[in-house]
C-alpha cells in the first residue's frame, strides 16, 4: 500500500474513532475529546497499519479540513468537530457563538447589513424532503447540526462541515437564531471554522435554499 492510501485509513480511522467509537474501543477520551496517542498506537486497528506517532502527527497536519487537533505537549489527540460521543462537553472544545461577540465567526467584517449573517447546510434533495416533513433540520446521529458559511461556498475549496456531494444548501440566519431564547446559548465555532449548532432546528428559521448544481 502507497503511503497517500495508508494515510487516508490511517485518517479515516482517527475521524471514526476520535468522534464516535474511543468508548467502544477502550479508549479513554477527555471531555474536550481528546485520547492518548501513545493508547491510539496500542489500538489493533491502528496496529494494523503499523502506525506510528510520525503518521498521526503527518496525517494530522496534511488533512485539508483540518479536523484534528495535537495537544500543545504532542500526547494527545482529538477530533476538532463532527462528534456523536455525549461525553464530549460543548463548552470547553469549541468557542460559544452570542450576540455579543459575534465578531469571531468568520468574515463578520464582511457583512453587509446588521440583521443578517447566514450559515449554510448542505444535504441531499432526500434529506431536505425529510427536513420538510418532520419540520426540524436535525443533528441526528451527531451532538451538533454542522453549517459552513457564506464566503466558503463562493471560494469553492474543501469545505469542514460541509459534504462537497450536497445537492442542497440550507440558509439559516445565524443572528435570528441567537434572537431566540432557545439557540442564544446553542451555537458554537470549532477550530476548524465549522459553526455548530447543539439542538434540532425548526424550519422556521430557514431563510431560504438553493440547489446546488
Amino acid at each position: 500500500m502507497s503511503e497517500s492510501k495508508r494515510d487516508i485509513h490511517i485518517s479515516k480511522l482517527l475521524s471514526k474513532i476520535l468522534r464516535h467509537q474511543a468508548a467502544h474501543e477502550g479508549l479513554k477520551i477527555d471531555s474536550k475529546g481528546f485520547v492518548r496517542i501513545e493508547e491510539l498506537l496500542g489500538n489493533n486497528k491502528f496496529k494494523s497499519f503499523r502506525t506510528n506517532k510520525e503518521d498521526i502527527i503527518r496525517v494530522c497536519d496534511n488533512n485539508n479540513k483540518k479536523r484534528f487537533e495535537i495537544s500543545e505537549d504532542g500526547q494527545f489527540i482529538r477530533a476538532v468537530q463532527g462528534h456523536s460521543l455525549k461525553t464530549i462537553d460543548s463548552n470547553e472544545i469549541y468557542e460559544q457563538i452570542t450576540l455579543r461577540d459575534l465578531h469571531i465567526v468568520p468574515n463578520f467584517n464582511k457583512i453587509t447589513s446588521e440583521k443578517e449573517y447566514f450559515i449554510i447546510h448542505g444535504t441531499s434533495i432526500k434529506n431536505y424532503n425529510t427536513i420538510i416533513e418532520t419540520g426540524y433540520l436535525k443533528k441526528m446521529n451527531r451532538t451538533h447540526v454542522h453549517f459552513t458559511f457564506e464566503n466558503n461556498i463562493q471560494e469553492d475549496k474543501v469545505i469542514s462541515g460541509f459534504r462537497n456531494s450536497s445537492k442542497i444548501l440550507i440558509y439559516i440566519n445565524l443572528i435570528g437564531l441567537l434572537n431566540d431564547p432557545n439557540f442564544k446559548d446553542k451555537v458554537f465555532l470549532s477550530k476548524n471554522k465549522v459553526i455548530l449548532v447543539s439542538e434540532d432546528i425548526p424550519t422556521k428559521f430557514i431563510h431560504h435554499h438553493l440547489n446546488k448544481n
